[in-house]
């Protein structure tokens, strides 16, 4: 199996996982670890979208297993980066945890939106081209090219959409659990 196949499963793998792993060692509550779970159902409705819609998206690797695996992959990696985004308001912030998604914070969500464009955009020159391509549609116009490489508008989109409803959902989790405390 290719490595790059490998590394895709293993980083996907690795959110769910250290989620967890970081819960059986009480580092963090229940809460977080269903973030990371919202975060990986909202990545995989846009996952199964990208992966499913005919001539969205060429994928430019060989992965050897079936097609919705490449999406629950992926899905995993999204659960990671919007957890990320909260770490990253916790930073910023200098707040715990806990503090963070428990109250509708302006700070917080624009945040989690600044992350979310960011990351799309690394993780697209990272993959798109190599691994991936979008083929532009008009829905799906190209917005950047850089060294000759399109760069299509629709998952910087949802990249700027995704983390609002993460967010809402984060406070609905919160909320329901109690938080604050």
């Amino acid at each position: 199996m290719e490595w790059r196949v490998v590394a895709d499963i293993a980083i996907g793998l690795a959110a769910p996982a250290g989620a967890l792993a970081l819960f059986a060692a009480r580092r963090i509550a229940l809460r977080e670890v269903l973030f990371v779970a919202l975060g990986i159902v909202i990545g995989l409705t846009f996952e199964l979208f990208i992966g499913f819609m005919p001539g969205f998206i060429v994928f430019k690797m060989s992965w050897p297993l079936p097609m919705v695996t490449i999406l629950i992959s992926h899905s995993l990696w999204d659960g990671g980066l919007f957890m990320a985004g909260c770490v990253i308001a916790r930073i910023i912030l200098r707040r715990p945890l806990s503090g963070v998604c428990a109250a509708f914070d302006w700070r917080e969500l624009a945040i989690m939106i600044a992350w979310g464009a960011a990351s799309a955009f690394v993780v697209e020159l990272i993959g798109n081209g190599v691994m991936w391509e979008y083929q532009p549609q008009k829905w799906n116009p190209v917005w950047i090219t850089i060294r000759g490489q399109g760069y299509t508008a629709f998952i910087q989109i949802v990249w700027l959409v995704a983390p609002v409803v993460f967010y809402l959902g984060c406070l609905r989790i919160s909320k329901a659990l109690g938080y604050p405390r």
